[in-house]
C-alpha cells in the first residue's frame, strides 16, 4: 500500500475546495495527485485514516464505508476489518479513533459528520451508497449516528450491537420515510438477552416503518470470516436500492402515480 508522503497535498485540497470543486468530482478529468492507498489524515483532532484503492479514479464512484472501531479498539483496527473486502468490492474505507466517552455523543457526531465531508470533497464518492459500520460497543454509537444523522448515510449496518445501550434515551425512531434507513443488524449467539432487547426495540422501528433485518451468527470468529464480510457488504448496497426504490414510489405525488397507472393500462 502506498504511504500518503504528501498529506500537505491532501489537506491544501480540501482548503482550495471552498473556491472551486475538486478535479476528483469531475467526471472528465484527471488527478493524478490524489493520494490512495492507507492514509493518516492529519489537521484532525484524533487520529483517522482512510483507505482509498490502489486503482482509484475520478471517472467511477466508489462506495463508503464509515467503519466505527469499538472502544478499546484503533482505527486501525476497523481498517483491518475491511481491508481485504476493499481491495476485493473497490471500496474506500474511513476509519475515526476510538470514541473517547468525554466527547459522546454529539461532539463526535459533528467530528465524523465533518471528516466525511472533507473526504467526499476530495474524492468521488457515490452519495447514495454511504454506509454506517460499527462493531460491539461501536455499533450502539453506530446506531445512535445513523439514527440522529440519516442524510449522512444509505444504510446502517451493526454487528455485536444495536440500539440498546447507554444511548438508547437518545434513539428515536423518525417517522418520515425519507429520514429512515435500512438495518441489518447482526449478533453472535451467546448474546441472548441483548437479542431479545433489541428485537422489541425493533418493533418500535418497524412500527414507524423502517426497514430491519436481524440475524444471529455463531460466534466473534464467524464475524470476521471474509464470506460474512462479503454477504454484509451485499446486503448493504441490496437492502440500500430496495429501500431507495420504496422511497422513490411513496414520494411520488397523486399526478404521477395516475399518469403512470394510465400509462401502464394503455401499455397492455
Amino acid at each position: 500500500m502506498k504511504k500518503n508522503r504528501g498529506i500537505s497535498v491532501f489537506l491544501l485540497a480540501l482548503a482550495l475546495s471552498a473556491m472551486a470543486l475538486p478535479a476528483a468530482n469531475a467526471e472528465d478529468e484527471e488527478s493524478p495527485g490524489v493520494p490512495t492507498g492507507l492514509l493518516e489524515l492529519e489537521g484532525y483532532r484524533y487520529p483517522v485514516l482512510l483507505l482509498v484503492p490502489e486503482s482509484y479514479s475520478p471517472k467511477q464512484a466508489y462506495p463508503l464505508i464509515v467503519a466505527i472501531p469499538p472502544e478499546g479498539k484503533e482505527a486501525k483496527d476497523a481498517i483491518k476489518y475491511w481491508e481485504g473486502m476493499s481491495r476485493r468490492r473497490n471500496m474506500i474505507v474511513l476509519a475515526p479513533a476510538n470514541l473517547r466517552a468525554q466527547d459522546m455523543p454529539t461532539r463526535v457526531d459533528e467530528w465524523i459528520l465533518g471528516i466525511l465531508n472533507d473526504v467526499m470533497l476530495r474524492y468521488r464518492i457515490a452519495k447514495d451508497r454511504v454506509y454506517l459500520f460499527g462493531k460491539d460497543q461501536g455499533a450502539h454509537y453506530a446506531a445512535y449516528l445513523g439514527t440522529a444523522h440519516p442524510e449522512a448515510f444509505s444504510a446502517i449496518a451493526l454487528v455485536g450491537g444495536s440500539w440498546i445501550g447507554k444511548y438508547e434515551a437518545l434513539i428515536k425512531p423518525r417517522s418520515d420515510a425519507n429520514e429512515q434507513r435500512p438495518f441489518l443488524i447482526y449478533l453472535r449467539e451467546d448474546q441472548k438477552d441483548l437479542y431479545e432487547t433489541t428485537m422489541a426495540k425493533a418493533l418500535q422501528f418497524e412500527s414507524k416503518g423502517y426497514p430491519v433485518q436481524i440475524k444471529t451468527v455463531g460466534g466473534e470468529d464467524d464475524l470476521t470470516k471474509i464470506e460474512f464480510k462479503k454477504q454484509l457488504f451485499e446486503l448493504l448496497e441490496t437492502k440500500n436500492q430496495e429501500w431507495q426504490t420504496i422511497v422513490s414510489e411513496s414520494s411520488k405525488t397523486f399526478k404521477q402515480r395516475a399518469r403512470q397507472t394510465l400509462k401502464e393500462f394503455f401499455a397492455v
